[in-house]
C-alpha cells in the first residue's frame, strides 16, 4: 500500500524493509523501502543509488563483505562496499546479477541476487497534512519541510533509490532542495520568503503548490480533526492533543511557530504547549497541547501564537471535555 495515498491519515513510517534470500540460499539482501514493501526486485532509478544490507539467511546475522561485483556495470554499478552493506548506482535500463562473497559466523559464503534498473516515467507529489488529491496547502515561509513523493514506471511499478529528484521549482528562490538526503519518501526543502511555490515534475504533468506565508499572518488555531469530533480527557488523566495554526481558515502545515497555552478553567484542567514526539506522531507536526484533566466539565484552553496577528499575538479558545472514568 502506498502510505502517502491515505493522507491526511498519515503517520510516520520508518525502518520498513524489502528483503529477499539470495539465489544460493546463503544470504539475505535487504534495503529500506516505503513503497510496495513485499516486492524486492523493484528497479533502481537511473541516476539513483541504493544501500543494500547483507545478512545470513535464517538467523539474519550480519556478515563482513569481502567481494561485491556486478555482472553488468553498465546497468548497475557497485559504487561503495562497507562491512555489511554495499551501494548500487543505477546507470542504464536492464538487469544485473550482483555477486557477493562474505565472511559469516560459519566461515566464507557466496551468494547472488538479480536486480534491475530503469528510468522513472511518473512523479507523484503530496502534502503531508491534506488529502492526497489536494494540490495546494499553506506553509510557513523560511521553514524546513518535507514533501512526500513517489517515482514510478508508467505501469505503476515503484522506482526506488535515493538522490534522484526529477522535479523543478518555480520561483526557484522559494525552495532549496537537500540533494544529499537519502530519504526515498520525501523531498527535504528549506522554504524561501512568502509567495506561491510550484513544484513540477520533470517527467510528466504532476504539480503541487505550496502557499508560503509569514507567521505574522497566523490568525487562529484548531484541533486536528483526526482527534475526533469531541476531544475527551478522563479525570486524573493526561492527554496530548495535536493542534495547528490557521491563516484565513487554512491549516498551516508542519508549522513550528511558537505556541503558548493556558487553561481558562484551571479548576477543571491545566494545559501547556508541548513538542510531544513518538513513533505515532503525524509527519513533521510538532505542535501539541499537554492537557491534564482534574474535574468533570468543559475544559477551555487559550492557545496563542505570539507571532500571529502581525505580532500582536493570535489567541483562540479551544474546548475539550473532561469526562468521568467509566
Amino acid at each position: 500500500m502506498n502510505w502517502k495515498s491515505i493522507a491526511p491519515l498519515i503517520v510516520f513510517m520508518a525502518g520498513c524493509q524489502s528483503s529477499l534470500t539470495g539465489n544460493e540460499g546463503n544470504l539475505v539482501f535487504s534495503y529500506t523501502a516505503d513503497d510496495q514493501i513485499g516486492d524486492f526486485n523493484k528497479p533502481i532509478g537511473i541516476g539513483a543509488a541504493l544501500d543494500v544490507r547483507v545478512a545470513t539467511a535464517g538467523s539474519r546475522v550480519p556478515v563482513t563483505l569481502t567481494r561485491v561485483t556486478s555482472t553488468n556495470p553498465d546497468v548497475l554499478e557497485v559504487i561503495n562496499t562497507a562491512s555489511g552493506s554495499f551501494t548500487l548506482q543505477g546507470i542504464g535500463a536492464g538487469e544485473a546479477l550482483i555477486e557477493v562473497e562474505a565472511d559469516g559466523p560459519d566461515g566464507t559464503v557466496t551468494d547472488s541476487v538479480n536486480m534491475l534498473a530503469a528510468a522513472p516515467d511518473v512523479v507523484k507529489l503530496y502534502h503531508t497534512c491534506e488529502a492526497a488529491t489536494t494540490r495546494n496547502a499553506y506553509y510557513s515561509a523560511g521553514a524546513p519541510v518535507i514533501v512526500p513523493f513517489d517515482l514510478e514506471r508508467s505501469n505503476g511499478q515503484a522506482v526506488i533509490g535515493y538522490g534522484l529528484f526529477p522535479v523543478e521549482f518555480a520561483p526557484a528562490a522559494l525552495a532549496t532542495l537537500d540533494e544529499t538526503s537519502k530519504d526515498q519518501a520525501n523531498l527535504h526543502l528549506t522554504l524561501g520568503d512568502a509567495g506561491e511555490l510550484t513544484i513540477s515534475s520533470a517527467l510528466d504533468a504532476e504539480t503541487l503548490t505550496l502557499t508560503l506565508v509569514d507567521n505574522a499572518s497566523i490568525d487562529g488555531a484548531s484541533i486536528n480533526p483526526l482527534e475526533g469530533d469531541e476531544v475527551v480527557v478522563f479525570e486524573g488523566d493526561t492527554r496530548f492533543v495535536h493542534v495547528f495554526p490557521t491563516v484565513d481558515g487554512n491549516r498551516l502545515c508542519q508549522s513550528t511557530a511558537t505556541m503558548t497555552a493556558v487553561s481558562a478553567t484551571p479548576d477543571l484542567c491545566t494545559a501547556s504547549a508541548s513538542t510531544n514526539l513518538d513513533e505515532t506522531d503525524l509527519v513533521n507536526e510538532t505542535l501539541w497541547l499537554k492537557v491534564e484533566a482534574k474535574a468533570f466539565g468543559t475544559c477551555l484552553i487559550d492557545v496563542t501564537f505570539p507571532e500571529g496577528a502581525d505580532g500582536a499575538g493570535a489567541t483562540t479558545q479551544l474546548e475539550l471535555s473532561v469526562a468521568k472514568k467509566p
